[in-house]
């Protein structure tokens, strides 16, 4: 990923991010790259991130123990005018339109886990992901037919994260000034996304 210096993603930033935006694109490379999105959950303690594919998915078959894998989270994200840099249109002309985002890309390896590991992966992702909606569904609700069931048809994976680099693309190479016009301008927008992007760029961050 490039990331000029003014738009790198603290590294604290990242655990926040992958909770606030755990749907990522995940990317093996073979012959031919094979991709898949699911949401995953960040282990800080032991550098990881847990998730799960439907049985019947083909990457499931390209994956070896060790496998490298790519797993890009992406958030908040809009487009710039380059009329809402200046307040005339010869001063916007000396501009280009942009666009801004936040995303935080992550490489390692893959391992499938076993029918044990992933029982237990489930839970912990049932309570992280209940939790963002306030809810407390739980897995033991179910029967364990309903539960053996289910963990037929899915397979377990643990990426081992090696390396993390993420980016805020923020304007922050602005001036405070022409930062202010362009969250006035977002503000006229009726688009839901620019309110999100209003809020990660008055807060210098995706948070």
């Amino acid at each position: 990923m490039y990331i000029p210096k003014h738009f790198q993603m603290p590294e604290s930033d990242h655990a926040e991010f992958i909770r606030q935006f755990p749907l990522a694109t995940m990317v093996i490379a073979t012959d031919k790259p094979m991709l898949a999105q699911c949401p995953l959950i960040y282990n800080f303690a032991e550098q990881q991130l847990l998730g799960h594919f439907a049985a019947n998915n083909p990457i499931i078959e390209c994956i070896h123990s060790g496998q490298p894998v790519t797993a890009l989270f992406s958030g908040n994200q809009g487009y710039v005018s380059a009329n809402w840099y200046a307040e005339t249109e010869q001063a916007a002309n000396r501009e280009v339109p942009t666009w801004n985002y936040s995303s935080l890309e992550i490489c390692g390896t893959v391992t499938m886990v076993d029918t044990q590991q992933t029982r237990a992966m489930l839970q912990q992702q049932t309570r992280v992901f209940e939790s963002r909606v306030n809810e407390r569904w739980r897995l033991d609700k179910l029967s364990e037919e309903q539960i053996s069931a289910m963990l037929r048809a899915i397979r377990g994976f643990v990426i081992k994260i090696e390396t993390a680099e993420g980016k805020h693309k923020l304007s922050q190479n602005k001036s405070p000034l022409i930062r202010e016009r362009l969250v006035q301008r977002m503000q006229l927008q009726s688009n839901h996304e620019y309110g999100l992007l209003i809020n990660a760029m008055q807060n210098g961050n995706n948070t």
